[in-house]
């Protein structure tokens, strides 16, 4: 799917891009108005797999709602035959009996998805304040990233960019064309020993058991302001875990993808992720594709791939 915004003839289009963004599921467009401007959102169909895509669309801002409802019908004709119902879907009525008791047996789809953390804290006494930091992190198990907390000596307001690859940052340090941009987002920091949270929604990152995933975190002015500390250990080993992460050295570049100071840092935050209990060792999920988990299990004596629930992400 595809998202642009439509303002006197012009086309805007989403994360800062000058045409549609054909990689991202996650799709934003910020911009500035005049009073009485009419917006056209759009959001154009570029390719599915299926014959239906939900999408959720939200809009913020100073906006005048007038009196009437929106129109349900497509002010151009639609990329494609089919549009999501408007009608809510029939579901069973409530049971009007009441229980003295809870009941441990679950009455629907269970939820087998646990919220867990990390958190990297400062032992060094002395803090050092760099622009930006290379790290790597080693799941032990899959698990869905749903947010990264940073250390910033800066109170004001920055703009943090997050930088990933499938592979260590070792392999490519310097090749921006081998990285992937996720976002980026204008954070107010809380000051040293304090944690600012990221809380993106772009911040929806699989990774699958046992891969290496590089991150590369800066500040898009190049400036200093990230609190972090001199490694003592060497190049790409683990410095923090848990069992079911781990976070290993990395170094500082100076620039955007530029050579590094000859310091080897330990990244101080905190991540949050979503781990699947579900995985086990007779039901193994495996990352098949970018944005979905398959539950490898056994029906009848052969193996097959089912589609995890829990870790599968729909583009929504």
């Amino acid at each position: 799917l595809n998202l642009t915004v439509h303002n006197k003839g012009i086309i805007i289009y989403p994360n800062g891009l000058t045409g549609p963004d054909i990689k991202n599921n996650v799709q934003r467009v910020r911009f500035v108005s005049a009073p009485d401007d009419i917006i056209t959102v759009m959001v154009s169909v570029a390719n599915l797999a299926e014959e239906r895509q939900p999408f959720s669309l939200v809009v913020s801002g100073c906006i005048r709602v007038g009196p009437a409802p929106p129109s349900t019908v497509p002010s151009t004709h639609p990329t494609a035959k089919y549009r999501p119902s408007f009608s809510p879907s029939k579901t069973d009525a409530p049971s009007k009996t009441l229980s003295m008791e809870p009941s441990y047996i679950p009455s629907s789809r269970p939820s087998f998805t646990t919220l867990k953390s990390l958190r990297i804290s400062h032992k060094s006494k002395i803090l050092r304040f760099e622009k930006s930091n290379m790290f790597d992190i080693i799941p032990k198990r899959n698990l869905r990233l749903t947010n990264i907390s940073i250390h910033m000596i800066a109170t004001g307001g920055r703009i943090l960019e997050i930088w990933s690859r499938r592979g260590s940052w070792n392999e490519a340090p310097n090749d921006e064309s081998k990285w992937e941009f996720l976002g980026s987002k204008e954070v107010t920091g809380g000051g040293v020993r304090k944690y600012t949270s990221i809380d993106a929604s772009w911040l929806n990152f699989f990774m699958e058991a046992g891969k290496i995933y590089g991150f590369y975190i800066r500040f898009g002015d190049g400036l200093r302001g990230l609190v972090t500390s001199v490694s003592k250990i060497k190049v790409a080993s683990v410095y923090k875990q848990n069992k079911y992460i781990e976070i290993l050295t990395g170094p500082s570049p100076t620039a955007l993808f530029g050579n590094s100071n000859s310091y080897l840092y330990e990244w101080q935050g905190k991540l949050k992720y979503l781990i699947c209990e579900n995985c086990s060792n007779d039901n193994l999920c495996i990352e098949n594709d970018k944005d979905k988990f398959y539950l490898k299990t056994k029906k009848d004596g052969q193996v097959i791939l089912k589609t995890c629930k829990y870790l599968s992400y729909k583009k929504n």
